[in-house]
């Protein structure tokens, strides 16, 4: 906004000093070209090695929970907080775009980071990941971006609370040195939530404010989820948000995944797409799988999962499908969802709803073996590691930043109930891992949802909630 009034401005100048009376074009011209250096400006970042382009990271999903941050947290959860969402810190997310970095990682492009996998690298000197390091692939030169991305979000705070159960859907976010808030209007809801549809931050109903006020954010965090701009400037353009994007990039996110999974009408060739060919058994366990989150049966759906992970450990064929897990821990796994999955079974009996389910379990998180993030993703690849894995995956990863409330409200979004379920075992599971401590919880804006069901008291809004208001009973 700025630029285009400062380009404004001199586009002004310049036709009264050239003695051209047609002010409205020289200024219009100078206000688009105020903008564009603006935008170009905003790509760059600066750190101590000079600037580079940094490009455009695309607003929170509507179904995505950000990580919150509290500059009193403890030194390890705000390292974590920044880690988990790198992809708004331009120095970070320029160096996961690292050549070296992507090459130690295991990965072809900064989208397909797990942000746990370098959460879990800066917590552990002597990761494999560090051996042979070279370039900016060390952990000094990480640690040093960090810190810098710690200092920008102390100066901001926490993220006031986000608004699920709303019209519009209300998401705050960190996006470098400013705090953001978009605003999805839900009556555009279920075209954003198209995998098709790479550019859903362009849609008319969306508004996207930012600000680095620390008046206005303290305002916010008093009274979060208010329409409109309340102080907050409006974004204004970016030439990679608002003429260019970045399809070939984005197209490849777990995003587009988790979105696929929520319009896809089933997903049966994607449930254990590799373990399934590993034995007959497994085989028809995962089809169990599959057949059993379609049709509702969510204790089924685990018990078979667990039969999956018990055949794996038994049969020693973690190493060749690769899993990390080795065949002991396996099996412990094995018995814990096993566990888990009686336990669904039990609370399924009782008629509770999904939130009922999961507390009954997490009052007993310490009595089952540990849920961490490297049994989650043992899990995500056993649900195979497309749609499947990665709508888990996303659900267990939501699940450790947000509550219960939240998840169930999240969980209303999807178009297809087997996915939901999936992704909401994700979510249980992530909670799991909170209370076990196995993951420590990074600090959140906890959502207060209205007691009565949010979609009998918002006029409609949620036109599928009926349908599958009661997945986990």
């Amino acid at each position: 906004m700025r630029g285009g009034i400062f380009g404004a401005g001199a586009g002004l100048v310049f036709a009264k000093c050239g003695g051209n009376k047609n002010f409205g074009a020289s200024m219009a011209i100078g206000a688009l070209l105020g903008s564009l250096g603006a935008s170009c400006l905003r790509a760059r970042s600066t750190d101590d090695e000079g600037e580079f382009f940094a490009g455009f990271s695309p607003p929170p999903h509507p179904i995505e929970v950000m990580p919150n941050f509290d500059p009193r947290g403890h030194v390890q959860d705000r390292a974590r907080a920044v880690l988990y969402d790198f992809y708004h810190d331009n120095d970070l997310r320029s160096w996961a775009d690292d050549g070296d970095v992507k090459k130690a990682f295991g990965v072809k492009q900064k989208e397909d980071h797990d942000p746990s996998q370098l959460a879990m690298a800066y917590a552990d000197k002597n990761s494999h990941v560090w051996r042979g390091s070279r370039g900016r692939m060390n952990w000094p030169e990480m640690d040093r971006l960090v810190k810098a991305a710690i200092n920008k979000r102390t100066r901001l705070g926490k993220l006031p609370k986000a608004c699920y159960d709303k019209d519009p859907i209300i998401i705050y976010y960190y996006d470098d040195h400013l705090m953001k808030k978009v605003e999805y209007a839900r009556s555009g809801l279920q075209n954003m939530l198209n995998p098709g549809n790479h550019y859903y931050w362009r849609d008319p109903s969306v508004h996207t404010y930012q600000t680095d006020k620390p008046a206005v954010i303290a305002d916010e965090q008093q009274h979060p989820c208010r329409k409109g701009h309340n102080g907050w400037d409006d974004e204004g353009f970016d030439w990679d948000k608002d003429a260019v994007g970045q399809v070939s990039q984005i197209v490849q996110t777990t995003l587009q995944l988790v979105g696929l999974a929520m319009q896809a009408t089933g997903y049966a060739a994607a449930v254990g797409s590799a373990i399934s060919q590993a034995s007959p058994y497994i085989g028809t366990l995962t089809g169990m799988v599959d057949d059993a989150f379609q049709g509702n049966d969510n204790s089924k759906a685990v018990a078979a999962i667990a039969k999956i992970i018990l055949e794996v450990a038994n049969k020693g064929l973690g190493e060749a499908a690769g899993f990390e897990l080795p065949p002991a821990a396996m099996k412990v796994l094995g018995e814990g969802v096993d566990g888990i999955g009686q336990q669904i079974a039990a609370a399924q009996q009782e008629h509770l709803d999904y939130t009922g389910i999961w507390t009954k379990i997490l009052e007993k998180a310490k009595t089952f073996p540990k849920i961490g993030d490297v049994e989650a993703h043992t899990i995500g690849k056993i649900l195979g590691e497309n749609s499947a894995g990665a709508t888990f995956i996303k659900g267990y990863q939501a699940g450790k930043l947000a509550d219960l409330p939240t998840i169930d409200a999240i969980s209303k979004m999807f178009n297809n109930q087997g996915n939901a379920n999936v992704w909401m075992l994700g979510a249980g599971l992530g909670q799991l891992s909170v209370h076990q401590g196995t993951t420590a919880p990074v600090h959140k804006a906890a959502l207060p949802l209205a007691t009565s069901a949010p979609h009998a008291a918002s006029g409609g809004y949620w036109p599928l909630a009926e349908e599958f208001a009661y997945y986990w009973e």
